[in-house]
């Protein structure tokens, strides 16, 4: 039987197990190249008014673990978060990452949607090199910075020539279009996913996910190589920035026009990020002294700033997500932690969706503590 047309047949929890297993047979056509993202790094804990600090935010000390980028002649992808297959029909798990939005948790590859949604896709075959970036929140600002855009930093420190790229498709995020042109990349060599993708090239090259190394200090190093040079030049830039969540569609802040009003009469200056270009976030973050944000993509821009800049994260108390505070020490910036109170609505079991309301007299205390009045 056309092994084209077979479902996939098991998984690989770890590339290089493949790999290992493959030069055994003496297929010197696969190359696995290690990559080095640096030596250990200090994360700070976050200053508070709060009693508590969540364990994902304490102190520590972290060397990342080495990344890799893989060669696979005849490899696959297949579907929208564009799962890596053999050419044999495995999955490669840590490199096919995928997200159950129902249970809001990563799927483990055993569990992966390949194995239960296939349809016997008809497979489109290319020649050439093609890179494979796709990632299963590629639609999500952050996701697309640090697990996409980041990822291509890899191959071009690699050294590593490629004919086009695949990229998760985002018919709403002007971002992904602004950030692709920033780095060169025309429409003839971008391949964007989509359900019934299944596709295998003559070539295909992976860079493993950064999401693996707790998304180290390099990626961060590396957005800002690329984007730094493309931040606007011919606007107005504000010290204080509040950043809003007026038209997100989820995590909101319930009380946002009195904490705008509030942190008006302080100098700050109210963003809708969604309303601005890449290159228009960039250089406000970049001129930035002092930034107030509830948690959301938004601050991935961060990782533009300069050291020294004090940040406010908010977050709903049921909902700590470290990453930004791991950008902010990244760029060896001034991090504050605070909570936001719940506002738990019907039909929502998950509190990284809930609304939150900012109490402004906690706000108050965390400006002090941070020693802006």
């Amino acid at each position: 039987m056309d092994a084209f047309k077979t479902i996939p047949c098991g998984y690989f929890e770890h590339t290089k197990d493949w790999v290992r297993e493959e030069q055994h047979r003496d297929n010197s056509g696969i190359s696995f190249q290690s990559f080095d993202y640096g030596g250990e790094v200090e994360f700070r804990a976050p200053r508070s008014v709060e009693l508590e600090i969540h364990p994902y935010l304490t102190a520590y000390r972290m060397k990342p673990d080495d990344g890799f980028v893989v060669s696979i002649p005849e490899g696959r992808i297949w579907g929208q978060s564009g799962a890596v297959l053999t050419p044999g029909g495995r999955l490669l798990g840590d490199v096919s990452a995928e997200y159950d939005e129902h249970l809001n948790a990563m799927v483990t590859p055993e569990h992966h949607p390949i194995f239960k949604r296939w349809n016997h896709p008809r497979l489109e075959q290319i020649g050439g090199t093609t890179a494979a970036l796709a990632f299963c929140g590629g639609h999500n600002y952050f996701h697309w910075m640090y697990d996409v855009m980041a990822r291509w930093g890899m191959l071009i420190e690699s050294g590593i020539t490629y004919d086009r790229i695949i990229v998760n498709a985002n018919p709403y995020g002007a971002f992904v279009q602004e950030t692709l042109a920033m780095l060169g990349l025309s429409d003839e060599k971008v391949i964007r996913t989509h359900p019934s993708l299944y596709l295998q090239s003559e070539r295909l090259i992976v860079p493993s996910m950064l999401m693996s190394a707790h998304y180290p200090k390099w990626a961060t190093s590396m957005l800002r190589k690329l984007f730094l040079p493309h931040q606007a030049t011919n606007m107005r830039v504000h010290e204080r920035l509040y950043v809003s969540r007026k038209k997100a569609s989820v995590r909101r802040v319930v009380n946002e026009s009195e904490v705008t009003d509030f942190l008006s009469d302080l100098g700050f200056c109210g963003l809708l990020l969604e309303e601005m270009s890449v290159a228009e976030q960039i250089a406000l973050f970049a001129s930035a002294r002092v930034i107030v944000a509830a948690h959301g993509a938004g601050l991935s821009n961060l990782a533009f700033c300069q050291p020294g800049t004090k940040v406010i994260e908010v977050f709903h108390p049921g909902h700590i997500m470290p990453v930004y505070w791991m950008i902010s020490n990244h760029n060896e910036l001034d991090y504050y932690l605070m909570h936001g109170h719940e506002q738990p609505a019907e039909g929502i079991d998950f509190a990284g969706l809930e609304d939150i309301r900012i109490d402004i007299g906690t706000l108050r205390k965390t400006l002090q503590l941070a020693g802006i009045e």
